[in-house]
Protein backbone atom coordinates (compact mmCIF):
# COMPACT_ATOMS: atom_id res chain seq x y z
CA UNK A 1 0.00 0.00 0.00
CA UNK A 2 2.80 2.46 1.11
CA UNK A 3 4.53 1.86 -1.97
CA UNK A 4 2.07 2.16 -4.06
CA UNK A 5 1.50 6.11 -2.69
CA UNK A 6 5.28 6.51 -3.07
CA UNK A 7 4.55 5.36 -6.81
CA UNK A 8 1.74 7.63 -7.27
CA UNK A 9 3.16 10.56 -5.81
CA UNK A 10 6.58 10.26 -7.67
CA UNK A 11 4.28 9.75 -11.21
CA UNK A 12 2.51 12.80 -10.13
CA UNK A 13 6.23 14.94 -8.82
CA UNK A 14 7.45 13.65 -12.09
CA UNK A 15 4.34 15.11 -14.22
CA UNK A 16 4.66 18.55 -12.25
CA UNK A 17 8.25 18.88 -13.16
CA UNK A 18 7.34 17.94 -16.83
CA UNK A 19 4.13 21.08 -17.02
CA UNK A 20 6.50 23.28 -15.36
CA UNK A 21 9.70 22.56 -17.55
CA UNK A 22 7.32 23.50 -20.54
CA UNK A 23 6.04 26.65 -19.15
CA UNK A 24 9.90 28.05 -18.05
CA UNK A 25 10.64 27.77 -21.68
CA UNK A 26 7.30 29.27 -22.83
CA UNK A 27 7.56 32.35 -24.96
CA UNK A 28 5.54 33.84 -22.18
CA UNK A 29 7.87 33.72 -19.22
CA UNK A 30 10.77 35.54 -19.07
CA UNK A 31 13.79 33.94 -16.62
CA UNK A 32 16.85 33.92 -15.66
CA UNK A 33 18.99 31.19 -16.65
CA UNK A 34 21.61 31.64 -14.42
CA UNK A 35 22.00 29.25 -11.59
CA UNK A 36 22.43 30.86 -7.69
CA UNK A 37 24.94 28.14 -5.85
CA UNK A 38 23.99 29.85 -2.50
CA UNK A 39 19.93 29.43 -3.31
CA UNK A 40 20.32 25.73 -4.55
CA UNK A 41 22.49 24.54 -1.35
CA UNK A 42 19.51 26.33 0.65
CA UNK A 43 17.10 24.35 -1.69
CA UNK A 44 19.12 21.06 -1.31
CA UNK A 45 19.81 20.82 2.39
CA UNK A 46 15.69 22.47 2.67
CA UNK A 47 14.65 18.95 0.62
CA UNK A 48 17.17 17.13 2.83
CA UNK A 49 15.96 18.23 6.25
CA UNK A 50 12.00 17.86 4.96
CA UNK A 51 13.04 13.94 4.21
CA UNK A 52 15.17 13.60 7.53
CA UNK A 53 13.42 15.36 10.21
CA UNK A 54 9.99 13.17 9.77
CA UNK A 55 11.62 9.77 8.24
CA UNK A 56 15.10 9.23 10.36
CA UNK A 57 14.32 11.79 13.68
CA UNK A 58 10.90 10.64 14.01
CA UNK A 59 11.52 6.37 14.18
CA UNK A 60 13.90 7.20 16.76
CA UNK A 61 12.00 9.58 18.82
CA UNK A 62 9.13 6.78 18.50
CA UNK A 63 11.42 3.91 19.18
CA UNK A 64 12.99 5.35 22.61
CA UNK A 65 9.41 6.55 23.67
CA UNK A 66 7.96 2.52 22.62
CA UNK A 67 11.15 1.74 25.40
CA UNK A 68 10.69 4.27 27.57
CA UNK A 69 6.69 3.38 28.33
CA UNK A 70 7.59 -0.41 28.25
CA UNK A 71 10.49 -0.17 30.87
CA UNK A 72 7.73 2.02 32.53
CA UNK A 73 4.81 -0.53 32.88
CA UNK A 74 7.43 -3.14 34.15
CA UNK A 75 8.29 -1.35 37.04
CA UNK A 76 4.62 -0.04 37.53
CA UNK A 77 3.81 -3.70 37.42
CA UNK A 78 6.09 -4.79 39.67
CA UNK A 79 5.55 -2.02 42.35
CA UNK A 80 2.05 -3.57 42.21
CA UNK A 81 2.75 -6.71 42.88
CA UNK A 82 4.34 -5.81 46.09
CA UNK A 83 1.16 -3.91 46.96
CA UNK A 84 -0.40 -7.23 46.99
CA UNK A 85 1.77 -8.40 49.01
CA UNK A 86 1.55 -5.35 51.52
CA UNK A 87 -1.66 -5.56 51.34
CA UNK A 88 -1.55 -9.69 52.52
CA UNK A 89 0.57 -8.24 55.18
CA UNK A 90 -1.72 -5.51 56.43
CA UNK A 91 -4.47 -8.06 56.55
CA UNK A 92 -2.62 -10.55 58.52
CA UNK A 93 -1.35 -8.57 61.46
CA UNK A 94 -1.76 -9.87 64.83
CA UNK A 95 -4.54 -10.23 65.98
CA UNK A 96 -5.85 -11.11 62.62
CA UNK A 97 -4.53 -15.06 60.80
CA UNK A 98 -2.93 -15.17 57.97
CA UNK A 99 -4.94 -17.98 55.84
CA UNK A 100 -3.09 -20.58 53.65
CA UNK A 101 -4.59 -19.19 50.86
CA UNK A 102 -2.95 -15.55 51.34
CA UNK A 103 0.30 -17.52 52.19
CA UNK A 104 -0.02 -19.41 48.72
CA UNK A 105 -0.67 -16.07 47.06
CA UNK A 106 2.44 -14.15 48.84
CA UNK A 107 4.30 -17.45 47.67
CA UNK A 108 3.08 -16.73 43.89
CA UNK A 109 3.48 -13.31 43.87
CA UNK A 110 7.08 -13.32 45.40
CA UNK A 111 7.60 -15.93 42.44
CA UNK A 112 5.93 -13.74 39.88
CA UNK A 113 8.11 -10.94 41.17
CA UNK A 114 11.28 -13.12 40.60
CA UNK A 115 10.65 -14.01 36.79
CA UNK A 116 9.89 -9.88 36.50
CA UNK A 117 13.03 -8.68 37.98
CA UNK A 118 14.85 -10.68 35.62
CA UNK A 119 12.75 -10.10 32.46
CA UNK A 120 13.25 -6.32 33.96
CA UNK A 121 17.04 -7.02 33.83
CA UNK A 122 16.87 -8.58 29.76
CA UNK A 123 14.75 -5.55 28.84
CA UNK A 124 17.11 -2.94 30.60
CA UNK A 125 20.11 -4.93 28.12
CA UNK A 126 17.66 -4.90 25.41
CA UNK A 127 17.25 -1.10 25.47
CA UNK A 128 20.44 -0.24 26.18
CA UNK A 129 20.08 1.45 29.20
CA UNK A 130 23.21 0.13 30.95
CA UNK A 131 22.64 3.34 33.59
CA UNK A 132 20.13 1.39 35.11
CA UNK A 133 22.05 -1.80 36.44
CA UNK A 134 22.66 -0.01 40.12
CA UNK A 135 18.75 0.67 40.29
CA UNK A 136 17.80 -2.93 39.08
CA UNK A 137 20.55 -4.24 41.52
CA UNK A 138 19.05 -1.97 44.59
CA UNK A 139 15.44 -3.42 43.64
CA UNK A 140 16.93 -6.96 43.79
CA UNK A 141 18.26 -6.48 47.24
CA UNK A 142 15.08 -4.75 48.67
CA UNK A 143 13.10 -7.48 47.12
CA UNK A 144 14.87 -10.16 48.76
CA UNK A 145 14.75 -8.10 51.97
CA UNK A 146 11.52 -7.86 51.67
CA UNK A 147 11.01 -11.69 51.37
CA UNK A 148 13.01 -12.12 54.25
CA UNK A 149 10.52 -10.17 56.31
CA UNK A 150 7.51 -11.46 55.13
CA UNK A 151 8.42 -15.18 54.97
CA UNK A 152 10.67 -15.36 58.20
CA UNK A 153 9.52 -17.43 60.93
CA UNK A 154 6.65 -19.41 60.88
CA UNK A 155 5.12 -17.89 57.89
CA UNK A 156 3.65 -21.33 56.79
CA UNK A 157 2.54 -22.71 60.19
CA UNK A 158 -1.04 -22.49 61.19
CA UNK A 159 -2.43 -19.30 62.42
CA UNK A 160 0.72 -17.36 61.90
CA UNK A 161 -0.34 -13.78 62.08
CA UNK A 162 2.39 -10.21 61.98
CA UNK A 163 2.84 -8.71 65.08
CA UNK A 164 2.82 -5.03 64.90
CA UNK A 165 6.89 -4.75 64.75
CA UNK A 166 7.10 -6.96 62.30
CA UNK A 167 4.56 -5.18 60.31
CA UNK A 168 6.11 -1.77 60.50
CA UNK A 169 9.51 -3.53 59.40
CA UNK A 170 7.63 -4.68 56.82
CA UNK A 171 5.94 -1.43 55.55
CA UNK A 172 9.19 0.56 56.04
CA UNK A 173 10.63 -1.79 53.57
CA UNK A 174 7.98 -1.45 51.04
CA UNK A 175 8.08 2.44 51.31
CA UNK A 176 11.57 2.09 49.79
CA UNK A 177 10.91 -0.42 47.43
CA UNK A 178 7.86 2.22 46.02
CA UNK A 179 10.24 5.10 46.57
CA UNK A 180 13.25 2.64 44.46
CA UNK A 181 10.27 2.37 41.42
CA UNK A 182 9.38 5.69 41.52
CA UNK A 183 13.01 6.37 41.29
CA UNK A 184 13.63 4.32 38.90
CA UNK A 185 10.57 5.84 36.69
CA UNK A 186 12.13 8.98 36.47
CA UNK A 187 15.30 8.07 35.49
CA UNK A 188 13.84 6.17 32.36
CA UNK A 189 11.78 9.28 31.96
CA UNK A 190 15.20 11.63 31.67
CA UNK A 191 16.85 9.77 29.49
Amino acid sequence: MIRKIIIAGASIFLLLVIILGFIWHSKYFKTERDINVVDLATFGLTLFLAWYVPNILEKKATGTRFEKEMLIRHIERLRDSFGVIQNIVNQATLPLMMTPEQGLQINSVLADLSRSLTQFNKLIEVCGYKELEADKELLVRKRIGYKQKVTGGQFQQQNFGYNSVQAASIATTYSEIEMTCSLIIIKINRY
